[in-house]
């Protein structure tokens, strides 16, 4: 929005993603904190926009995440991502670990 990244977050239990990644709207039993009515509508939400566009998983991502955010207040975080990998994965799941990753490097001259 207006070039700035707005995101809504929820938690979910592991045994909701496959339910809620078919589509299945979801229910205050998925969440991890059920009584946190700004998730379960950003969660409904979610899964409006993935019906509508017909959105399938594709890809399995990993990497290691180094995150930094002001102690006072969190409006801003920067992240950085590190031995990213991924795979082709076409169902919902989660895995553990990918299967056959194709990693990536980082262009020369870039965070040497």
């Amino acid at each position: 929005m207006n070039n700035i990244i707005l995101k809504q977050r929820a938690a979910v239990h592991k045994q909701a993603v496959r339910l809620l990644l078919s589509g299945q709207m979801p229910e205050r039993d998925h969440l991890f904190n059920p009584d946190s009515p700004d998730q379960l509508h950003a969660l409904q939400r979610f899964v409006e926009l993935m019906v509508q566009i017909q959105a399938k998983p594709k890809m399995h991502v990993a990497y290691m995440r180094e995150a930094y955010e002001n102690a006072d207040n969190n409006a801003v975080r920067l992240t950085f991502d590190r031995a990213v990998e991924s795979c082709p994965e076409p169902e919902a799941v989660l895995l553990p670990a990918a299967k056959n990753p194709v990693g990536f490097s980082t262009p020369a001259g870039v965070g040497a």
